[in-house]
């Protein structure tokens, strides 16, 4: 069974498979040493979305690819998606952030597949309301379905 990674594994991993040290990604960064020791060691209560898009660059990967190891390492299974998920334009996304560069769940930063599957979810529970609010718009009748 693998073991469970938390980003600062992932993170970890990829700086010493780079034969980095932590002094030279902080360096890099503009950070000190303290705050990669913390990013590696999950002593931050809150991770910075644009300080993983900047390790990810220095590491030569994507924040994504960051995630999907993560993701993989707790059993969170990268299930086929289907198209309708995929060809969300980018737009309605972009509108739905509200100018967010990410979003995070239970403290993990979601991957740009997971938002799509985030921003599907919610349009479909608007549409379900909606034709709800119809039904009972409509009358007497149509309100035995909500009792």
């Amino acid at each position: 069974m693998k073991s469970k990674k938390t980003i600062g594994d992932v993170i970890r991993e990829l700086r010493q498979n780079k034969n980095i040290s932590q002094r030279e990604l902080a360096n890099i960064l503009g950070v000190s040493n303290t705050a990669i020791y913390k990013i590696e060691n999950n002593k931050n209560k809150y991770f910075d979305p644009e300080m993983l898009s900047k390790i990810a660059k220095a590491l030569d990967t994507t924040s994504d690819e960051i995630m999907r190891q993560v993701n993989e390492s707790n059993n969170v299974e990268n299930q086929n998606t289907s198209s309708d998920y995929k060809d969300i334009p980018i737009e309605d996304i972009e509108q739905f952030l509200d100018g967010r560069k990410m979003l995070s769940f239970k403290g993990q930063i979601l991957a740009e597949e997971q938002i799509r599957y985030v921003y599907a979810f919610l349009v479909t529970a608007d549409e379900i309301y909606k034709k709800q609010q119809e039904k009972l718009a409509k009358g007497p009748e149509y309100r035995k379905d909500f009792e």
